[in-house]
């Protein structure tokens, strides 16, 4: 169950993100469903018991004031692929956000800073996106079958933090040809069955919490 409500906070994460991304050619959002009338399993981001599921913190998140987001196009890459993403950020203040800076950071499967960028940008008033930014880094051929992580992040003329997000993705081998390569990308995951596994990844690099 757990691996589904991770599943069920992406993909409202990403949904929720690209509807704000639309506005004003997109400015309202339904959840099928915010909760349920008993127990069960269903698409519920909080359960009869009145628990928040992971979905209810991406949904949270998306929807924030202020909110810095990207758009990587897939979620999975092969090893020597070019990475693609677009960040820009949303602001529903009625004031513009003057010189915000944006950092973008691309963590390897053991959480080591990669690659990293920073601009500044000037995000509108009333949730029109700022300008997007565009990103291109290389994977390196030896890569292993694993996950890698994106961390976009804006801040204030000062330096305060305004949004944070961060996106789980996936390097695995594809076919070489073009269209057995798109097939692969757009339908289902086999991943499900195969791996990689984000757990025993994740179990493997030691934090702390200070």
């Amino acid at each position: 169950m757990n691996t589904a409500k991770l599943a069920q906070s992406e993909v409202y994460g990403y949904v929720f993100e690209h509807w704000r991304s639309q506005f004003p050619y997109k400015g309202g959002q339904i959840l099928w469903t915010y909760n349920l009338h008993g127990p069960g399993s269903s698409w519920q981001i909080i359960d009869w018991f009145g628990q928040p599921h992971i979905a209810y913190y991406a949904v949270k998140r998306a929807d924030e004031p202020v909110h810095v987001m990207a758009n990587t196009h897939w979620l999975t890459w092969g090893p020597g692929d070019v990475f693609h993403a677009s960040v820009d950020a949303v602001n529903d203040g009625s004031e513009e956000l003057p010189n915000t800076t944006i950092t973008a950071r691309l963590f390897d499967r053991a959480m080591n800073v990669v690659e990293r960028e920073d601009w500044t940008v000037n995000v509108p008033a009333g949730g029109v996106r700022s300008k997007p930014q565009k990103l291109s880094w290389q994977i390196l051929e030896r890569t292993p079958e694993s996950y890698f992580f994106l961390v976009v992040s804006a801040a204030d003329l000062g330096g305060h933090p305004l949004s944070q997000q961060t996106y789980s993705l996936r390097v695995v081998k594809l076919p070489a040809d073009a269209e057995a390569r798109r097939k692969r990308l757009t339908g289902a995951d086999p991943l499900a069955k195969f791996g990689p596994w984000l757990k025993p990844q994740l179990e493997s690099v030691p934090t702390t919490l200070s």
